[in-house]
């Protein structure tokens, strides 16, 4: 919240700066100029829609903008009621570990693409971890499997048809974290 004497007409384009150089995924403001109350909001992606927060002080915009004038209520009435639209409205983002497989299902180097394919279709996944040593050097996917297959491969390696080429992170990484990777790197879950 912040307070000024005169109105600031460019205030929009300083939140989306802001935003942007704090590489934040949202960002609401809350300031008193000119004896009126504004609230604008600006976000990235899709993690917060701040089109539906402006729509409870009665304001508009989309999904990634929004302002709203607020009246007859104070900056510490405003405050507190954009901390409960929030609260209500915002769903906290899952962890990589809430929507991953545990234990860790996979394959070794030295399985073969027939036990990878039994392990895909066992537990109804697209894409596995090859392990060597307990420590992950490629993936292995069902696509991959199913041509090996079909050209009679299906006794050859796992680790002659892997993708060698991977990202790795950490189960306490904020899934949206990994969102880039699947769609710029074209990475496999």
């Amino acid at each position: 919240t912040a307070s000024v004497e005169d109105y600031v007409s460019d205030l929009a384009y300083v939140v989306s700066r802001i935003l942007e150089l704090e590489n934040l995924n949202a960002l609401f403001v809350i300031v008193r100029m000119d004896k009126r109350i504004y609230l604008i909001a600006r976000s990235r992606g899709y993690d917060v829609d701040v089109s539906r927060v402006a729509e409870v002080f009665e304001g508009g915009g989309h999904r990634n903008a929004a302002s709203a004038s607020i009246k007859d209520m104070t900056l510490v009435q405003a405050q507190e009621k954009l901390l409960a639209t929030l609260s209500e409205i915002v769903q906290p983002a899952n962890r990589i570990k809430d929507v991953m497989h545990f234990p860790v299902v996979s394959v070794a180097v030295n399985d073969s693409i027939s036990s990878a394919e039994s392990i895909l279709t066992l537990y109804n996944l697209n894409t596995l971890p090859v392990l060597s040593k307990e420590k992950p050097v490629g993936l292995i996917t069902r696509q991959v499997v199913e041509k090996a297959i079909h050209h009679r491969l299906k006794e050859d390696c796992v680790e002659e048809f892997m993708i060698r080429r991977f990202s790795v992170t950490s189960p306490d990484e904020f899934f949206n974290s990994v969102i880039p990777l699947i769609i710029e790197e074209k990475q496999k879950l």
